[in-house]
């Protein structure tokens, strides 16, 4: 942290370019890893992108549903994410989601479509 403050306190402009990015860079990845979430009850759910914005669905929308892994950096181990094709919009819902897993089984039941 000491060595960002003095870096963007120095005269060099590049520098401050450089750190403006990965400050950036920083900012928007806490963001998307952070922000983006779904809820969900009997009626519907409720999809939060990774800008803020939320939208309602109801679960008679959901025309198809798809399961597709997706391997983390290193190719250690799979996530199973989630696509939804709502209207003419797909939502894709990352593996690493909290109540995953329980929004997978309320589709199920609702929607009855699964891949």
């Amino acid at each position: 942290m000491a060595m960002l403050i003095g870096a963007w306190s120095g005269e060099d402009k590049n520098l401050n370019v450089l750190l403006a990015v990965f400050l950036l860079g920083s900012v928007l990845l806490i963001l998307f890893y952070h922000v983006e979430q779904v809820s969900f009850d009997d009626n519907g759910f409720t999809y939060r992108n990774f800008l803020g914005f939320s939208h309602r669905y109801d679960y008679a929308q959901i025309i198809k549903v798809q399961e597709k892994e997706a391997y983390n950096r290193f190719g250690a181990y799979a996530l199973k994410d989630i696509i939804l094709t709502v209207g003419a919009r797909k939502i894709r819902l990352q593996g690493n989601m909290d109540n995953l897993e329980h929004f997978k089984i309320c589709i199920l039941f609702k929607c009855g479509k699964m891949v």
